[in-house]
């Protein structure tokens, strides 16, 4: 019992205080416990999702070798977005639970954005790929993470780029929409990626509401 008592108070699903009440007291459904059992399990159960959010995307561009109708812009405000989350949340020693998709969620949009510049719009596009441009974008990037995530940033602006995420992500989504709509194609766009990121979206808000009350 010690022992599974220390794997599941390790990992945050359980306090010691809930362990003791389900365990000990049997009393499996307290209310409270259960609410923070089910939150902690929805917060890692997002993460894991997060680990494929974007495969479907990286599949599509590196199986057709374009990037054709995905927009640099947008993709860079929401790496920006996604990383300011997850370093306020790292530096500010939130769960796991709590930040661990937006840290998947930016590594593969910055891979998103790797391949468009490495592939362009394709062999065929007027927009030809560059190699060196890719690998530079991804150095640029761990530099911009590794200052983040140390004590170079304050804390003060972390959170005003955290806080500043909706209006970025709304200006992000309408670049991208503005862009599908003067081409009259979606390009290489995933729309499985883009279903998973709404139910994924949805399950985060579900997750928060059940933090806070």
């Amino acid at each position: 019992m010690e022992h599974l008592k220390s794997i599941l108070t390790k990992s945050g699903l359980v306090t010691e205080e809930c362990f003791a009440t389900i365990f000990y007291d049997y009393d499996i459904l307290n209310t409270s416990c259960l609410k923070g059992i089910i939150s902690k399990c929805l917060g890692y159960g997002i993460i894991a999702g997060s680990l494929m959010v974007k495969l479907p995307q990286i599949i599509k561009i590196s199986g057709n070798k374009s990037g054709k109708g995905i927009n640099m812009l947008s993709i860079c405000l929401e790496i920006f977005c996604i990383t300011a989350t997850m370093a306020y949340s790292f530096r500010n020693e939130f769960p796991f639970s709590a930040w661990g998709e937006s840290l998947f969620l930016g590594l593969q949009t910055a891979i998103v954005a790797a391949l468009v510049i490495f592939y362009g719009e394709g062999p065929s596009g007027p927009n030809k790929g560059n190699g060196y441009s890719a690998i530079g974008f991804l150095a640029v990037y761990a530099l911009f993470l590794a200052i983040l995530l140390g004590p170079l940033a304050p804390l003060e602006a972390l959170w005003v780029m955290q806080a500043a995420n909706v209006p970025l992500i709304l200006l992000a989504k309408s670049i991208q929409a503005k862009s599908n709509f003067q081409a009259k194609s979606t390009g290489q766009l995933s729309a499985i990626t883009i279903f998973m990121l709404f139910f994924g979206a949805g399950g985060s808000c579900f997750y928060v509401n059940s933090r806070n009350r």
